[in-house]
């Protein structure tokens, strides 16, 4: 493995690993060192792993050794055998001469990796043959320009995967990086889920794809849109989404519209509630038990609502519900809810305690109930979650209560103030004393 030259020295460093044929060489490993391709060794590669920590700008890449597309083809040509692939940051700015038509065929390689500016690890994906057993780690960095686009790479996608049917899918579209990220597997995760895994360490998921520095949330989403559109996922069964950092709501109806067999369903931040909000037709999102409608501290268009659980034992059973014509998932089973409040206004529900209790009333009376409910690291009341439980056969919740941050504002406004302000916007809500960072 070759580690942290001085880029100055590229020529005398190659020279020196890699003088004459090295026919024994198997896998080669070089971080954070750039020399043009022509030195690499050729033969018996099994491995060839290429990172760099910033990819060469477009306008300075024509004075790069490591820019020259047809030397990086000839080294890939010459190494038939390779099963694992990395490049990151070092891909050819452009496709020049008959290079850009040129097909390489790496039969054996199981493993791709390819990052940098969206066009170009789209023009290099476009070059390779692969095998269909070929799992792919794609991190594209958007250009955000007229010229260029984020979706070319999606067809691409969709051809390599035509034949491969994914049932595991976790989405994080991180509004405060400009992310989104994918990652599709065959492999189904026995639930019930740990908190810090979706899809086990052991596998290996066919594809995780990601864009980074993409400027606008609605680009994102449209990302998301776009791509669930060209990969086969009709028969998902399990959706992950982490949205922590937004305060708009995605609507996932036609994105996940498709998707009719998922049964398991995790979501984490506030920025999901706009899954949640399809779980239930809008129509029928104010519909709750008699009783469970969260009580409205103040009465100033229901700023400050709070819902809670009934206290009697008259409204313990849940009123008549309309059946719901056609929510997403409607084989849903279990629904795994993280870092959300259960105090949250939510437009035309009421709080998020509302939405949720409609949706579980909805399904039990379309005879499509949840079989699991299952809460962790939210601010939900006691009495909520008590509510829930009589409704759900396997309700797991970590008995934290959470810290409602807009609570002790409320209380603290009206003791210091005397009311509400008009303008106040909502407020962010921590756990534990401590913001929560999503980890992708």
């Amino acid at each position: 493995m070759l580690n942290n030259f001085p880029m100055d020295s590229e020529h005398a460093v190659g020279r020196l690993f890699f003088k004459g044929p090295l026919p024994k060489l198997r896998i080669l490993r070089i971080y954070q060192i750039v020399f043009p391709w022509s030195l690499f060794p050729r033969g018996q590669l099994t491995q060839l792993h290429v990172t760099l920590t910033g990819e060469v700008s477009t306008a300075t890449s024509e004075d790069s050794h490591n820019d020259d597309l047809n030397q990086l083809v000839d080294l890939l040509i010459d190494c038939p055998a390779l099963e694992a692939l990395t490049l990151e940051n070092c891909l050819p700015a452009m496709l020049s001469g008959s290079s850009g038509r040129q097909t390489i065929h790496l039969p054996r390689l199981s493993r791709l990796c390819l990052g940098g500016s969206s066009s170009r690890v789209t023009n290099s994906l476009k070059m390779l043959k692969l095998s269909s057993f070929t799992t792919l780690r794609l991190t594209c960095t958007s250009e955000n320009t007229a010229t260029h686009s984020d979706y070319p790479i999606l067809p691409i996608l969709s051809e390599h995967f035509k034949d491969l049917k994914f049932r595991s899918l976790k989405v994080n579209p991180d509004d405060g990086d400009g992310v989104i990220g994918m990652v599709a597997s065959t492999y189904l995760r026995i639930w019930p889920i740990p908190y810090t895994d979706v899809i086990q360490a052991h596998t290996d998921p066919e594809l995780s794809l990601s864009f980074h520095h993409v400027a606008q949330l609605n680009n994102r989403v449209d990302i998301l849109r776009r791509a669930c559109d060209v990969l086969s996922l009709s028969n998902l069964e399990f959706l992950s989404i982490s949205f922590p950092s937004s305060n708009e709501f995605i609507n996932c109806s036609d994105i996940f519209q498709h998707c009719t067999v998922v049964t398991t369903v995790q979501v984490s931040g506030r920025g999901t509630i706009g899954l949640l909000q399809a779980l239930t037709p809008p129509n029928l999102t104010n519909t709750t038990a008699r009783g469970n409608r969260g009580k409205t501290k103040r009465s100033d268009n229901g700023r400050g609502a709070q819902a809670h659980a009934p206290n009697d034992d008259k409204n313990d059973e849940p009123a008549p519900v309309q059946v719901p014509s056609g929510p997403i998932f409607p084989k849903l089973t279990s629904l795994r809810l993280e870092m959300l409040s259960f105090t949250d206004a939510v437009p035309g529900s009421g709080v998020l305690y509302d939405l949720v209790m409609s949706a579980v009333q909805i399904r039990k009376a379309n005879k499509t109930p949840l079989t699991g409910l299952y809460i962790y690291n939210c601010v939900i009341r006691e009495e909520q979650a008590k509510a829930l439980e009589k409704l759900v056969p396997d309700f797991q919740w970590d008995h934290d209560e959470g810290y409602d941050y807009n609570e002790e504002y409320n209380e603290r406004y009206d003791d210091e103030c005397g009311g509400w302000p008009d303008d106040f916007g909502h407020l962010n809500v921590g756990w534990g004393g401590d913001a929560w960072e999503h980890e992708w």
